[in-house]
């Protein structure tokens, strides 16, 4: 019962469908795009919309089967339950979402989002991501001024994909260099 009040504070992430079973044994065959594949894993529980209700499944087994496909042996499935689950959407955590694992991990993803120090007080929103080697950046415009912020994985404090915000440490300074 806990785990399911729990479900309430969480943000599901729609990531695909199931296309069809897989065999006689109840997997199945997870469309996905591409460049989401790698946010699937045996270590986190997906969620399976069906007539409605999003319900938890353990991952058991998986295995890409060719370019935006992945079979999935779920827990306490068998093939009639699969073949009712053809068609459902498929979600996972949004907290289960690591940056370093995936490919958000290139920094596109998080355009738009805002901007917090490491005191916790708004900057902006970012504009754009610059990668340069030894040196990525994220780019925002305070008083319609361009201020580029450190952004290396050692700056960043946190990265919150269900309320798209990041939190990074700033250098003292920094922004006062661009406002001036």
């Amino acid at each position: 019962m806990a785990f399911f009040l729990n479900m309430k504070n969480q943000t599901l992430k729609e990531i695909g469908f199931f296309s069809r079973v897989h065999g006689f044994k109840g997997k199945l065959v997870l469309s996905i795009p591409p460049n989401s594949i790698n946010l699937v894993n045996q270590n986190n529980s997906i969620w399976i919309d069906l007539n409605g209700i999003k319900s938890p499944y353990k991952i058991i087994n998986l295995q890409p089967l060719k370019k935006g496909k992945l079979i999935l042996d779920l827990l306490n499935v068998n093939h009639e339950k699969a073949e009712l689950l053809v068609s459902c959407k498929v979600y996972i955590n949004a907290e289960d979402i690591k940056i370093e694992n995936s490919p958000l991990d290139k920094g596109n993803h998080i355009i738009d989002y805002k901007i917090y120090d490491q005191n916790d007080n708004y900057i902006g929103l970012i504009n754009d991501h610059i990668e340069i080697k030894n040196n990525e950046l994220i780019q925002t415009f305070i008083e319609n001024q361009e201020v580029l912020i450190p952004f290396k994985k050692e700056n960043r404090i946190k990265i919150n994909h269900s309320e798209k915000y990041v939190k990074t440490n700033i250098p003292e300074g920094l922004i006062d260099i661009y406002l001036d």
